[in-house]
């Protein structure tokens, strides 16, 4: 998202870019046709060694590493909202596991700051798998403080299906009103310059694969 003076990404005199215009990120983007009410979709992933890496050599605590993202609606649109899955990793401690979150954000007409629409970010017990592969289950209703919600299962490379989270609340921001996701994120890989470039520095990528991808919407 900005330009190195030789264009080789993290040479800047920024350093780690702690503004934070420094992004990485790969997704694959839904545009859909018409609006849609719910989804639910799985795919099977693997994250590569540099997850582990990133836990056992920065002692950073991790809150932006996005894997999934719906929007309802985009940036600049009334209502602008969104639901995040990501890894979060709560403990600035080196050898400290990441977790699966799961929150909502609104985002005020012509604001740039996001606001939690849930009283916190869910984060679960479960911690992130690193070298084998697991199973994402997403299953997201369009609808207020009652009638949305929101859940997210991973199943094991042991077979054991764990509930990450399973939420009653608004999928839509209260400021605005019920017109359906139409840009969704279901597979997505996305964090900050500043844990990019400190795994650079080390010699370190991430990586990740992704399989057996079903997705279903009304």
């Amino acid at each position: 998202n900005i330009s190195d003076p030789d264009d080789v990404a993290c040479s800047g005199e920024d350093g780690l870019d702690a503004t934070g215009s420094r992004k990485a990120r790969a997704q694959l983007t839904i545009d859909t046709e018409t609006s849609l009410a719910s989804l639910s979709y799985s795919v099977r992933i693997r994250l590569g060694d540099g997850f582990n890496s990133l836990n056992d050599e920065l002692g950073l605590p991790i809150n932006w590493m996005t894997i999934g993202e719906f929007w309802n609606n985009q940036p600049g649109e009334p209502g602008s909202f969104r639901i995040t899955m990501n890894m979060v990793k709560p403990d600035a401690v080196a050898g400290a596991p990441m977790y699966f979150g799961l929150k909502a954000d609104k985002q005020a007409d012509g604001a740039s700051a996001w606001e939690l629409v849930w009283p916190s970010e869910i984060v679960s017990a479960l911690e992130v798998p690193i070298g084998e592969w697991f199973t994402i289950e997403v299953s997201v209703t369009e609808g207020d403080a009652t009638t949305g919600r929101a859940s997210v299962h991973v199943t094991t490379a042991d077979g054991v299906r764990h509930e990450v989270a399973d939420v009653t609340g608004w999928t839509y921001s209260p400021d605005g009103s019920p017109d359906g996701f139409a840009d969704i994120n279901t597979i997505k890989l996305y964090t900050s310059g500043d844990i990019m470039c400190s795994l650079k520095e080390m010699g370190h990528v991430l990586e990740a694969w992704w399989d057996d991808y079903a997705i279903g919407a009304e």
